[in-house]
């Protein structure tokens, strides 16, 4: 038979042994009945939030549930991968445009992205694993720490960490605990964000670390659904129209009448009888542009309308953890700032849900795989306006840039308060506080907790801690204190080629953290055995026929557990009827203990004593026997919901291969991206011709040609290497700050080759010693990245070099031609 999909795969209850007698006890109304009538719930809900394991069980619902674990790995990985394609292609389209712009051709020793993928390994140190496995528990089930690593970072920081966040530490995006605790680290960061902004204006809107934390979450696989079924068909409604010019601007209408009237006067301006340019008021008040534009602002409010109901009608779709944050801002909003208009609160919701989430991808809708293909230009600039309109009705107030925007100010007041309270709608979601708790409980005592991380990512997480441990925590014996001394310094990261994945086990070595949350959570020993029961009877039930005698009801504990215990055909039955069996026993000596010492007296004579024996052993039975009763109904209940639960996956798998082919697709196009970035390097290389050293033959002046043959002579792509003394590195400005005693200077020179166009290998060496100091590969864009934010010294240990000085001087002397 089948469960609950979120049943417990911790076990379940055991049966009841005969009493032969029940007599009435005058003991077990204290803090046995407490325990009796409340830990039955408690151990329902931990059951319900536990994962199952239902490796051995064969059934419709195992194997449905086999396919939604499946579906839900893949679309982490997916997006993962996604997310990593779209930092490279923004960052290989950034170094392209340095180099363009400094009028370089550089060439990547490794094309960005198309070797990406990290290989499967594992960590040499098993210590040292075992430290980073404690880090990384911590780091997710306390999200504090994360929160605030979000408030300290800088831009340029924020993708490598966003990836491990977002895609690593909390990847499972359908797993109830990880987004959930994802959920609280949001709650952190919005709060700080509202404390330190001082302008109600620029909250959720200037573009900050914060905001590039909440756009990403946005493009996860749950948001990434959303948008497809309420976006979809109306921008492939607008797409498919793509002769239909909407353009409302007057200053380009007017060009259209001017082109119009040139071409009717056979190219002859003088008759044309208008200019040629005017000011924007002008072509605003021309009456034929007033006639052209009147009819096309009625058909963009017509299509903006079409949105907007598919917007809102769509509320219930709305991912929870998307509407849990707008919920968050609304408060936040009314405690910082109580006296705001219930209209500006509205447009802080807006800014999230608009802002960052609905209109990119209204905008750019290919990137989003909402459309088959690229909008053309006038579907684009239809949807441009139809993001601009929406925007508008979430702001306050409905402000536009352009005059021309004005046109459609009847239509937002029409449609304000209905936005208003759509926004509000979204924010009535509940909370998740309390489930947290026992998913949090559940957490600490499972074995299989494990996150897909690589090395890389590790490392650059462990620097980050310890760079800002200070301001984490203050307190030395904090768990994250303690675990960062034991790491020691963090190493640095290593070439992207021995980037490897691993799989790193979850666990807290902090025994304490069980107990301190079963304490806060009022959960005994006897709730973790029920607990645990209640999962063995399930996974039995489900093991067998539904015609099977042990699943006829009212169902018969004792019954299950010792057809179970001598089943000699399955053997892994066997060992949960044993199981069931063990933890009955233990269920009743458990009982048996609280109430002997509710019913302890020192007082009590030896006739008492053996009658207290007889009361007590009477009383557990009976306890016992009530709660085996309490039990098999709410067994039955959940056994009774297997039809309606197998439904329910079956529509959670039809939804979640609709995103796995959505954001596979979207895998493709970014890779055909890289593809062509890497394309057009390609040619820059071919484009380059032959190539000659303006080093070659000079001698002098520091400057020696060691090794290198004649480049007129020379066809391959190797420059060097050459030798250059510290003396003439210096006369350069190259070197900024020696590193070594003075009297040792002179003993230091540098050896530096180019193996391709803009790509250099630079060793530092020392007289007498035949090994390298240090060895540095550097690539001019590179040294044009390090500029641009702002970094203008490089340490190479041993001395400092000036970047600005270091750049010309490579350019100047390793120009290839």
């Amino acid at each position: 038979m089948a469960t609950a999909a979120q049943h417990a795969s911790s076990p379940v209850h055991s049966p009841v042994p005969s009493v032969a007698s029940r007599p009435t006890s005058r003991y077990g109304s204290g803090q046995t009945q407490h325990r009796s009538s409340r830990h039955s719930a408690a151990a329902y809900s931990i059951s319900l939030t536990a994962s199952v394991d239902d490796s051995d069980i064969d059934d419709d619902l195992a194997r449905a549930q086999a396919r939604l674990r499946e579906l839900k790995a893949k679309i982490s990985a997916q997006s993962k991968e996604n997310f990593l394609l779209e930092r490279d292609v923004r960052n290989l389209d950034s170094r392209i445009a340095l180099l363009i712009e400094n009028k370089l051709a550089s060439e990547e020793s490794e094309p960005i992205g198309i070797t990406n993928e990290a290989r499967e390994g594992s960590l040499p140190d098993r210590r040292k694993l075992d430290f980073y496995s404690n880090l990384f528990f911590i780091l997710q089930t306390e999200p504090q720490y994360i929160a605030t690593l979000c408030t300290l970072l800088s831009m340029s920081e924020m993708d490598s960490f966003l990836q491990t966040v977002m895609f690593t530490i909390y990847g499972n995006q359908y797993e109830q605990r990880e987004e959930n605790l994802l959920l609280s680290m949001f709650q952190s960061v919005l709060a700080y964000q509202f404390e330190s902004t001082t302008e109600f204006s620029s909250l959720l809107r200037a573009n900050t670390p914060v905001s590039r934390l909440m756009t990403t979450y946005t493009r996860r696989g749950p948001g990434q659904s959303y948008l497809k079924s309420a976006l979809a068909d109306q921008i492939n409604y607008v797409n498919d129209h793509a002769d239909v010019n909407l353009e409302i601007n007057p200053l380009k209408i007017y060009d259209e009448v001017f082109q119009d009237a040139l071409q009717a006067a056979h190219g002859d301006l003088s008759a044309v009888g208008i200019p040629r340019v005017v000011s924007s008021e002008v072509a605003a008040a021309n009456e034929r542009v007033r006639e052209i534009m009147r009819p096309r602002v009625e058909l963009v409010q017509k299509i903006t309308g079409s949105f907007f109901a598919k917007i809102t009608s769509s509320l219930h779709l709305v991912p929870y953890g998307i509407r849990w944050i707008c919920k968050q801002i609304r408060a936040l909003t009314r405690r910082r700032y109580p006296a705001t208009e219930e209209s500006a609160v509205c447009s802080l919701i807006g800014a999230f849900f608009f802002l960052r989430f609905i209109n990119p991808a209204i905008v750019s809708p290919h990137s989003y795989m909402l459309v088959e293909r690229q909008p053309g230009e006038r579907p684009r600039r239809t949807l441009i306006l139809v993001a601009k309109i929406l925007q508008a009705l979430a702001n306050d107030p409905a402000y536009a840039k352009e005059p021309y925007m004005l046109s459609f100010a009847g239509f937002v007041d029409d449609n304000k308060a209905q936005m208003n309270k759509f926004l509000n709608d979204l924010c009535e979601v509940p909370d998740f506080h309390e489930s947290l708790e026992f998913d949090s409980y559940v957490a600490l005592s499972k074995t299989n907790l494990e996150l897909s991380i690589t090395i890389n990512e590790i490392l650059s997480m462990h620097q980050l801690l310890e760079k800002h441990s200070h301001a984490l925590s203050s307190d030395k014996r904090s768990r994250l204190n303690v675990i960062l001394r034991d790491l020691g310094q963090a190493p640095p990261v290593l070439p992207r080629k021995d980037n490897i994945t691993i799989a790193l086990p979850l666990f807290s070595r902090f025994q304490s953290e069980i107990e301190e949350q079963g304490q806060k959570l009022d959960i005994t020993a006897i709730d973790l055995l029920l607990t645990e029961a209640k999962s063995v009877v399930v996974q039995i039930l489900r093991s067998v026929p539904d015609s099977h005698a042990i699943a006829h009801r009212p169902l018969d504990l004792k019954l299950i557990a010792q057809f179970a215990a001598s089943d000699p055909s399955d053997q892994s039955i066997g060992l949960k009827g044993l199981r069931l069996l063990s933890l009955s026993e233990d269920l009743f000596i458990h009982y048996e203990t609280i109430i002997r010492e509710e019913a302890r007296s020192p007082k009590t004579s030896q006739d008492e004593e053996d009658q207290i024996d007889y009361e007590v052993r009477a009383r557990s039975w009976q306890l016992f026997e009530d709660m085996i009763v309490t039990l098999s109904s709410e067994i039955e209940d959940e056994l009774a919901q297997l039809g309606s639960l197998r439904e329910k996956v079956a529509s959670d798998i039809s939804s979640l291969e609709s995103v796995l082919a959505t954001i596979s697709e979207h895998n493709v196009y970014l890779k055909g991206q890289l593809a062509s970035y890497n394309s057009y390097l390609t040619n820059v290389r071919l484009q380059s011709g032959a190539q000659k050293s303006t080093l070659a033959d000079r001698r002098g002046g520091g400057l020696l040609d060691l090794h290198g043959k004649s480049s007129k002579t020379q066809k391959s792509q190797l420059l060097g290497p050459y030798k250059f003394t510290t003396q003439a590195m210096q006369k350069e400005g190259v070197i900024a700050v020696y590193n070594v005693p003075e009297q040792r200077v002179r003993n230091l020179y540098f050896m530096v080759h180019s193996s391709m166009p803009g790509s250099f290998t630079i060793g530092l060496h020392y007289k007498g010693k035949s090994s390298t100091l240090i060895e540095l590969n550097l690539k001019l864009d590179d040294l044009l990245e390090m500029l641009r934010s702002e970094i203008h010294l490089l340490d190479l240990e041993y001395v400092k070099i000036y970047v600005p000085k270091m750049l010309e001087f490579l350019q100047k002397q390793f120009k290839r031609r």
